[in-house]
């Protein structure tokens, strides 16, 4: 989200974008979303702000935003190549979307009302796929997983459940939980708790989106 407090002008709308009916859930994962799959991936928090921006100027991701002004705006947009040759994602902060851009450009509605940012889960899935969250904690092949209650892996990554999970608690006000609760909301969402460690990384990881 960016947030800012004017009424934008009558007809105004982004450069370079085209604009859209919805941003459904299913098709669409809020930025920081994005963001903590990219950083996964790169093993840097500013490096994944970097790619982030490269790959929506040459459409590998495709990115939108939802402009939100109470009373007198709700609109969505798919943000173009050329947008983001005139901005750069320079800021995604706690698990609440909360987004700072550079923009070069001269648009007003950018410091208008709020936007919420977000990127089409069909290039996100498939080049920074869930499973990749994990990736970098795993364990060592010849090490035996550490399991509280054994089970049947999950037909689905459970690391994408945590982080909504976790983003839920955020936007609540609730603490961070710990390993020992996730392992059972875990258990209780689909039979399977995995291994303490590697929730306890995952957990690392997400606190520290949450400290910023």
């Amino acid at each position: 989200m960016v947030a800012f407090d004017k009424p934008p002008a009558a007809g105004d709308k982004p450069p370079a974008a085209r604009a859209v009916g919805a941003l459904p859930h299913q098709k669409w994962a809020p930025l920081a979303e994005a963001h903590t799959r990219v950083w996964s991936t790169v093993g840097s928090y500013d490096l994944a702000l970097h790619v982030l921006t490269t790959d929506a100027r040459t459409e590998r991701l495709i990115l939108a935003g939802r402009w939100v002004v109470p009373g007198v705006a709700d609109a969505c947009f798919v943000f173009l190549p050329e947008f983001w040759r005139q901005a750069t994602i320079d800021f995604v902060g706690a698990l609440d979307n909360v987004v700072r851009l550079c923009v070069s450009g001269q648009w007003p509605g950018l410091r208008l009302g709020r936007w919420y940012f977000f990127v089409r889960r069909a290039e996100l899935d498939k080049h920074y796929p869930v499973a990749a969250v994990a990736a970098p904690m795993s364990e060592p092949a010849d090490v035996e997983p550490q399991r509280l209650k054994p089970g049947k892996r999950p037909t689905h990554p459970w690391q994408r459940n945590v982080f909504l999970e976790v983003a839920r608690k955020a936007n609540v006000g609730e603490s961070m939980p710990t390993a020992s609760e996730m392992l059972n909301f875990c258990e209780e969402k689909f039979g399977y708790q995995p291994d303490i460690r590697a929730m306890q990384r995952l957990l690392r990881t997400l606190r520290n989106i949450l400290d910023g």
